[in-house]
């Protein structure tokens, strides 16, 4: 099942893309847009959350656009540790290698006890 942000009281408003394959099309009923509309559609909508899923070198520029445009929050998924100190953004940085890492460590220490628990 996909992950529904209705669930969660977020409305999923507009997604912005730089593929001329995706501009104007709708993903489940959300409006892809061109990313250089960005500043414009903030502008003009009531927009607090920003899900951030771009590719590393465009992290920290699309950042700046988002906290210039008066966002009020990221949610950062580029595994790029983002800060914006000179802004009340507010950012969460989530890192999928640090959880995947972290998952391993326990799994194989699980296992490690098992086989521990086994031998005596």
């Amino acid at each position: 099942e996909n992950f529904c942000f209705a669930d969660w009281g977020v409305n999923l408003a507009a997604a912005f893309d730089i593929k001329p394959a995706l501009i104007g099309t709708e993903y489940k009923g959300v409006r892809i847009y061109n990313v250089d509309d960005l500043e414009s559609y903030l502008a003009e909508n009531t927009v607090n959350l920003a899900v951030l899923t771009v590719p590393k070198a465009a992290a920290i520029p699309v950042t700046e656009r988002l906290t210039a445009s008066g966002i009020d929050a990221i949610w950062n998924f580029t595994n790029v540790e983002l800060t914006e100190p000179n802004s009340s953004t507010i950012v969460e940085n989530v890192h999928f290698s640090d959880s995947l890492l972290s998952l391993c460590y326990y799994v194989a220490e699980r296992n490690d006890e098992a086989a521990a628990r086994g031998k005596q």
